[in-house]
């Protein structure tokens, strides 16, 4: 599981809606071309005048598809570097854990070898107890 999205999904959108802003722009430059067509009447002065209307729009509708797509790989980028810090923060405490059970596994080794320590002191003394009585 990917935290907070797949980064390659995300551009892949980026990459299916750049492709539509190609296509829609695509299309609208061939409408615009027939606006060259000769002919010569206020009608097709204004059939000119709206098709140069519908191209603004539409190049207003190709650039939305452009930063729609753009920020789409920002988001991808952004979720590779967070993705990244915390895959690093995660690694870092997995050595701080395991450097704190090598610390503990140290400590109880120390214990031990203390209270081994103690036994023997303990023994010790009891041989002597016992030698001094008699027994």
């Amino acid at each position: 599981m990917v935290i907070g999205g797949d980064p390659s999904e995300v551009r892949e959108h980026a990459r299916r809606v750049r492709a539509w802003a190609e296509q829609v722009d695509g299309v609208a430059g061939e409408v615009l071309d027939s606006s060259s067509v000769a002919w010569v009447s206020d009608a097709a002065d204004r059939f000119r005048e709206e098709l140069e209307a519908r191209q603004l729009e539409v190049t207003v509708i190709v650039d939305r598809y452009r930063t729609a797509a753009d920020r789409l790989d920002a988001l991808a980028s952004a979720l590779e570097e967070r993705q990244q810090v915390l895959s690093n923060l995660l690694a870092a405490a997995g050595r701080t854990f395991e450097d704190l059970a090598d610390a503990v596994a140290d400590g109880a080794g120390e214990v031990f070898e203390v209270a081994e320590g103690f036994t023997r002191d303990l023994a010790g003394a009891g041989r002597d107890v016992l030698d001094w009585a008699g027994l």
